[in-house]
């Protein structure tokens, strides 16, 4: 049934006569405009789809040849063009020399070179920033606290080895700590080529430890060995056993008290509650208090085991179970580091290292009079320190300030770096002002004044590069130098060949592939605009099918007529000839450079002789390779000249078809864009569906209106049977 016909339910027939196929047969006839209707707006579609696939295909070309994002692949930019091979060959040996680096040519040229001095910036490297892991208790304190406490262990990493070193207090018998430690390290990491102890621990005037690595460039860690097991825990024994009904424990004064209940009937339950009330441990004056930040406990059986929590202290604890006696222990600091004392834990310095921590006070002294901050001056510019700064922080405030120097860390040699901003002779130094000279001699080790000074420094004076070009000497303040259009950099000293060509191969290589993708698209948009319409029939092309000639054919039938349907639908197409016109244009047009012209035509690219093709380009490679060996830049400005030359050209061509105005947008629009809803097609296609509404609103009354035509008829009909049967029945018939 048609897609106009009501889902009302209808009593008909009962005269005999069939009215659904009558009527069904009327309404086919009444339909037919509903039918092409249907198949404009499918063909309409085809034609969007068939445009917005060229259009694709134009989009590819255009991205491929013309964009921004690769201009070395855009052919509009020099950078396409500029397809140079170079070489640096040592002038005695023939061989590659490294004396110089080619960085970037837009020019061919063979130089003779000879450099006898690379351009040097002034600058000075400090002496080694040595920083080393100090205690803040003597060793005689430490000693004691090893024989009050017990055991430590501390693992030691010099440069990526870790070793462990133990010390007990039966080795401190008759021996000084530093003594023990330094046989131990000398043991764990060797010795150095000339017999010194690779790590080695020094006791300062006032009895402080220092951990040292011997040598520059070194670095050492300490941390925490094995875990301390000497009277850092204690075993209350029977604390969680079944009798048990009270539990107490107190430290500093604050208590947490527990009440076992009949349900409280397993060590796990009872330990569980005992861990609850450590959390709200209260004192005298009801304040409260997380006994667990002191403490940990556990359970092994029936017993109650509780450990010390810190690193640093010892924690006296009171017991009490059931009520009873009172129970005191005094559990021994966990951590060995913090037993003796530790204040900073390597001497690694990273450019996040802060200042204050890598040198210490005599850093921190520069804030005397509770200063926040100090200022200093390089290179003739204000830069402000605090004391959060870091190595990092500090490099960035003097090198974003634009004075005329700038700072810089090595983190492997552990040296400070202040050199010109200026390379050559005539790059200095520029830091006048004592503060800041002092700060650089004190801080950085580096000695602004005195250049050559003894900090284990090393200067290296600013001089300009002095070279010879094919017998011609001439100087340059920097190592990077341009001539002729070649870009390079000095290394180093000697005498070298350079030569830049021209890789013609490579050019003629990248246009023969221009002109193939340019023919795929000129084929195929032409292929679009000469294909005719395929017929049916004598008189009949080829048409969507409806849904009930769909019914009578199979699969493959259908797909071989949809395919000769949608061929020609965009034959003879204006808008596609105008856009091959164009291009055309673009083709046979020649360039006004410096008063002389040239064309495609002169450099070996000329449109087909087939009339056929559409303008497709034929390439003469040999006459290519010619032109640009001869007219190079010639052949360059032919494409990249702004304005008119092929390049533009053909972009202003692509851009009035499928631009934001393009005539090719406007008529089917682009996808991903909004004139994919807005263009000629669409507002057709919304057109179709419009009429296509209408007409099924038309069809649909006119079938009611058949319907009750027939059903009137029916009425009567079966009126006068009525009435004829009861004459007869009158009658005795």
């Amino acid at each position: 049934m048609a897609v106009y016909t009501s889902n009302v339910n209808r009593v008909t027939g009962l005269s005999g006569i069939d009215t659904e196929s009558m009527i069904d047969q009327m309404m086919k006839a009444e339909s037919a405009k509903y039918t092409r209707l249907e198949k404009q707006q499918t063909t309409v579609t085809w034609q969007q789809e068939a445009y917005r696939q060229l259009i694709t295909s134009i989009q590819s070309f255009q991205d491929k040849w013309f964009s921004t994002s690769n201009i070395s692949n855009n052919i509009g930019y020099d950078s396409f063009w500029n397809n140079y091979t170079t070489s640096i060959k040592d002038s005695s040996t023939g061989l590659d020399s490294n004396v110089i680096t080619i960085n970037s040519t837009t020019n061919s040229g063979k130089y003779n070179i000879n450099v006898t001095q690379k351009a040097e910036t002034e600058s000075i490297t400090g002496g080694a920033i040595t920083s080393n892991i100090s205690t803040d208790k003597t060793a005689t304190d430490i000693e004691n606290s090893i024989k009050q406490y017990g055991d430590i262990s501390l693992k030691f990493n010099l440069d990526g080895v870790s070793k462990e070193i133990n010390v007990t207090k039966d080795e401190l018998n008759g021996k000084n700590l530093e003594d023990v430690l330094n046989d131990k390290l000398k043991t764990a990491f060797g010795t150095t080529s000339s017999g010194d102890a690779k790590v080695k621990v020094t006791k300062d005037g006032s009895g402080k430890l220092t951990f040292s690595p011997t040598g520059d460039g070194h670095s050492l860690s300490v941390s925490d060995g094995s875990e301390r097991t000497n009277g850092v825990s204690f075993t209350q024994k029977g604390a969680l056993a079944s009798g048990v009904n009270e539990f107490e424990i107190s430290i500093d004064g604050y208590t947490a008290k527990v009440q076992f209940t009949s349900d409280d009937n397993t060590e796990d339950k009872k330990l569980s509650k005992i861990q609850e009330a450590l959390k709200e441990a209260t004192n005298s004056l009801g304040e409260k208090k997380d006994l667990n930040s002191y403490i940990s406990v556990s359970k092994s059986g029936e017993d109650l085991v509780i450990k010390n929590k810190s690193k640093d202290s010892e924690t006296e604890v009171s017991i009490k179970v059931n009520g009873g006696s009172e129970n005191k222990q005094t559990l021994n600091p966990t951590g060995s580091l913090s037993l003796i004392g530790v204040k900073n834990s390597t001497t690694n310095i990273t450019l996040t290292s802060k200042l204050s921590n890598v040198f210490g006070e005599d850093f921190n002294n520069l804030f005397a009079g509770n200063n926040d901050e100090i200022t200093l001056n390089f290179g003739g510019k204000d830069v402000t320190v605090n004391k959060d700064d870091t190595i990092q922080t500090l490099i960035n405030k003097v090198n974003s300030s634009e004075g005329s120097v700038k700072l810089s860390f090595n983190e492997v040699t552990n040296r400070f770096n202040v050199e010109s901003t200026q390379s050559g002779a005539n790059g200095d130094i520029q830091i006048s002002d004592t503060t800041t000279q002092n700060f650089l001699k004190n801080i950085t080790k580096i000695d602004v004044v005195d250049k050559n000074n003894s900090l284990n420094s090393k200067y290296t004076e600013g001089k300009d590069a002095i070279f010879e070009v094919d017998g011609i000497q001439t100087t340059r303040p920097s190592n990077e130098i341009s001539m002729n259009g070649i870009s390079f950099t000095i290394n180093g000293t000697g005498s070298v060949s350079l030569e830049a060509k021209n890789d013609v191969d490579g050019a003629v290589k990248k246009i023969k592939e221009f002109v193939e993708d340019y023919n795929k698209l000129i084929e195929e948009i032409n292929t679009a605009v000469t294909d005719t319409r395929p017929k049916s029939s004598k008189y009949d092309y080829y048409e969507p099918l409806t849904d009930d000639e769909k019914e009578a054919m199979s699969d493959d039938e259908i797909e071989k007529w949809e395919e000769k349907a949608k061929t020609g639908l965009l034959n003879g197409d204006e808008h596609l000839n105008k856009f091959l016109s164009s291009l055309r244009g673009n083709v046979y047009k020649s360039i006004d450079i410096g008063g002389k012209t040239i064309s495609l035509y002169e450099i070996g690219i000329t449109t087909s002789k087939d009339w056929n093709s559409g303008g497709k380009l034929e390439l003469d490679e040999e006459k290519l390779k010619k032109a640009l060996e001869e007219r190079g830049d010639e052949v360059k400005q032919l494409f990249t000249k702004t304005g008119d030359g092929i390049a533009d050209s053909i972009k202003n061509s692509i851009n009035d078809a499928i631009g934001s105005t393009g005539y090719l947008r406007k008529k089917a629009g682009i996808k991903g864009t909004t004139s994919a809803a807005n263009n000629d097609l669409t507002k057709e296609l919304e057109e179709i569906t419009k009429r296509l509404a209408e007409e099924r609103e038309r069809l649909y009354n006119k079938e009611m209106a058949y319907f009750q035509m027939f059903s009137k008829m029916e009425a009567a009909m079966n009126q006068q049977n009525n009435q004829m049967a009861a004459i007869l029945g009158m009658t005795g018939q």
